[in-house]
């Protein structure tokens, strides 16, 4: 198996033909991951905790309900973080990013609460234009700009601000803004998904730790295992 990448492929005349590895790895997908170890199953052991939260299983993310505590207001002084105190003071980029994708979706934003906006529309503002591309145009005592490109989103930008900034007042002033959620990589289970992937039965590490000792001893014992899975089962048993 060493001159074919630790593959072989065994084809059993009338028999659906299978292919083994020595690898950890999906022959299919190519995905692997290192041998199994007590330490892939522990979140504060960087080989087990998720990349994403570090093990941690939330994260902190601007919170839409607190920029926009107050949905009776309108897009020029209820969003906050993103110039309210200022832009009815005069011209801002933010005045302008609002008012110019206003325009492009033919949408009325001036006198209108928040509340009233379309859903699609105020979506757009907080969470971006994707991959649309909008017209903007910037006046100011240096004159005019015009350029066209996408808009990154108010959420976007204000966690973007706040992940890039070396200032701790800055930093500190975004986290005013954000509240905790889940980790949309691991759901709360703190692991990587390989160590995830990993099952008894049906169910991974995670499952298992979130019920009661007697319900554990419970399941295990009620698992059926196939002839080769029995075996292995108790190669295992005799080498601890």
């Amino acid at each position: 198996m060493k001159y074919a990448n630790n593959l072989v492929t065994i084809d059993v005349p009338g028999q659906e033909e299978k292919i083994y590895s020595q690898n950890y790895a999906c022959t299919d997908c190519g995905i692997s991951f290192e041998e199994l170890t007590p330490r892939m199953f522990s979140f504060n052991n960087p080989f087990g905790a998720c990349p994403e939260c570090t093990g941690i299983g939330y994260l902190m993310r601007i919170d839409e309900d607190l920029i926009i505590p107050d949905k009776d207001k309108t897009l020029y002084d209820g969003v906050k973080a993103f110039g309210a105190s200022t832009m009815k003071k005069g011209d801002t980029m933010a005045k302008m990013y609002f008012e110019s994708i206003a325009k492009h979706y033919g949408v009325k934003i001036k006198d209108v609460p928040i509340k009233k906006l379309p859903k699609d529309f105020l979506n757009k503002i907080l969470y971006g234009t994707g991959d649309e591309v909008i017209d903007f145009e910037y006046t100011s005592a240096a004159g005019t700009r015009k350029y066209s490109t996408s808009f990154e989103g108010v959420i976007p930008t204000l966690e973007r601000r706040h992940n890039e900034t070396k200032s701790n007042g800055m930093r500190s002033f975004y986290e005013m803004y954000m509240s905790e959620s889940p980790c949309l990589a691991c759901h709360g289970a703190r692991l990587r998904k390989e160590s995830l992937s990993v099952k008894i039965g049906d169910l991974n590490i995670k499952e298992l730790t979130d019920m009661s000792i007697d319900k554990i001893k419970e399941y295990i014992n009620n698992i059926e295992l196939t002839p080769t899975q029995a075996m292995i089962d108790r190669t295992d048993l005799n080498k601890s």
